[in-house]
């Protein structure tokens, strides 16, 4: 079985590519560059990985390149068993690729992309994406937070891409497609997704550390969901079982809405 992980070359990403190389899966790791790259591979062996690790470098805030990497991997690969889509991003200060939020770029528009471009060659497999119960904090879908005038935190992007992920799986239920797709929500994890964080948040972050779960827990549980007998297209998981999605993400309307202007981003 092989399994394509996004945002393999730290936090949940890498765990995910150790946790799946121990239970015998072949792995497909995508990092934003070689040396990245180079170096999660080689922290998978050190950590008894020994089975098929291959690798391929994008930037997927870069919609070109995520078109290139989806073109690579179902030239190479006749048939992918599970799509694990890790990569997140959050910047306290705006910044933007080809024109586009690099928040929504990376963390909703890349995975809309590549659940699309790839549903063919996972076709039989599964597809997971990470989100957050962050997503509760962004309130009413309202893309304007992504607009160049917009004051919006770097927080207040990410929780919207969060709450995107969520409704973008819940609109791909009533469009066709093959492969199905579960969001699950790791928990507070100790991550570097932070790392640039300043203020206020910095200092949540510092404080809680004892309390954030390692990158390793996450990881069991998108292993296991890959493997699980109940997956469900569409469904909201957590680390003990079924999660419950905020109002904003349960709006049918919303989830039209969003659907329809992702459509219009990617066009």
């Amino acid at each position: 079985m092989t399994i394509m992980v996004t945002g393999a070359t730290s936090g949940i990403g890498l765990a995910s590519v150790i946790a799946l190389g121990h239970r015998g899966r072949d792995v497909v790791a995508i990092g934003r560059s070689e040396e990245t790259v180079a170096r999660a591979v080689e922290t998978a062996k050190a950590n008894g990985v020994t089975g098929r690790l291959s690798s391929y470098v994008a930037d997927l805030a870069h919609r070109d390149q995520v078109v290139a990497l989806s073109q690579a991997v179902a030239a190479d690969h006749q048939r992918l068993d599970g799509l694990v889509m890790c990569a997140a991003v959050v910047n306290p200060i705006r910044a933007v690729t080809d024109g586009v939020d690099t928040t929504l770029a990376v963390n909703h528009l890349a995975p809309v992309l590549l659940a699309r471009l790839l549903d063919q060659t996972v076709n039989v497999g599964r597809i997971v994406l990470l989100s957050s119960s962050q997503h509760s904090a962004a309130g009413p879908f309202d893309p304007a937070v992504f607009e160049s005038g917009s004051p919006a935190s770097g927080m207040r992007r990410y929780e919207a891409t969060k709450l995107l992920n969520l409704l973008f799986a819940a609109g791909r239920i009533e469009h066709p497609h093959r492969a199905p797709m579960e969001v699950i929500d790791p928990g507070f994890v100790r991550t570097g997704l932070g790392r640039n964080a300043r203020g206020a948040f910095r200092l949540l972050l510092t404080l809680t550390r004892p309390l954030q779960v390692s990158p390793a827990v996450p990881a069991r549980l998108i292993a296991d969901r890959l493997d699980a007998a109940d997956f469900r297209d569409g469904s909201y998981r957590a680390a003990k079982g079924p999660a419950k999605k905020a109002a904003n993400a349960r709006d049918q309307a919303a989830v039209d809405r969003a659907w329809e202007w992702t459509e219009d981003q990617l066009a």
